[in-house]
């Protein structure tokens, strides 16, 4: 999962931590960069994986954690996540874009602000025009980031948008500044959160009556009329 160890820990005080998450079901790449005014410095990147042998729901668990170690280990201050991209086939399209709903979600659990930039975003952002290829992009990664030895094209995508978001963020903080996003909210208290399922319950039909087994205030519904009731109330 750690491709490239490189330093890890918090950020230099003067440094602002950027990771970048190129989202995928079977591998998620990721990196992180520190940005100090104009200058870049490589951290570390690497790939999360799920095991294709499990179902979708133990997969995007597997994302979940993975990326959730990440973050633990290397700290980031904020984070910036690809748009998906929407291909022919709509299955692995769907199947993309829960994994991209993980990707956005860790980081904002963890309390970070997390910016969403276009595929041709990052590469013009990068290269200097949306269109380039893989390799170009893998040549000005190796440019703007030195030292950095590129493991896995997942990777190499992420610290794209890492750079892509290091390039954006001025005007994105003051576009978040300006009301463009709802703040991350934390978690709930547990009073407050059975006080929020309670507000979604589905309300009562008629028909249902409280359960008075064992005192208990669980609602089921009224048994429904006999197909052929017999004369004087009684059921065969």
């Amino acid at each position: 999962m750690f491709a490239q160890a490189g330093r890890h820990g918090t950020a230099p005080p003067s440094a602002v931590r950027l990771l970048g998450i190129d989202p995928g079901l079977r591998h998620t790449g990721w990196g992180v960069i520190d940005v100090v005014g104009n200058r870049l410095t490589h951290v570390a990147d690497g790939a999360v994986h799920s095991d294709a042998n499990c179902t979708l729901a133990e997969r995007l668990v597997q994302l979940h954690d993975a990326l959730s170690a990440v973050l633990e280990r290397y700290a980031p201050d904020e984070a910036a996540v690809e748009e998906t991209f929407v291909n022919a086939n709509a299955a692995s399209t769907l199947k993309l874009g829960q994994a991209r709903a993980v990707a956005l979600l860790v980081p904002a659990l963890a309390g970070l602000a997390v910016a969403e930039y276009a595929n041709n975003m990052v590469k013009k952002a990068v290269v200097g025009q949306g269109r380039a290829d893989k390799a170009q992009v893998q040549a000005m990664i190796r440019l703007l980031l030195p030292g950095c030895a590129i493991t896995t094209a997942d990777a190499a995508d992420a610290l794209a948008v890492a750079i892509c978001h290091a390039h954006h963020r001025s005007s994105w903080t003051m576009w978040r500044r300006g009301g463009g996003v709802f703040p991350v909210k934390r978690s709930l208290s547990p009073e407050r959160a059975e006080a929020r399922v309670l507000e979604t319950l589905s309300p009562r039909g008629e028909g249902w009556v409280r359960g008075t087994r064992r005192g208990s205030s669980r609602v089921r519904p009224a048994p429904p009329p006999h197909p052929n009731p017999l004369p004087g109330g009684e059921r065969g």
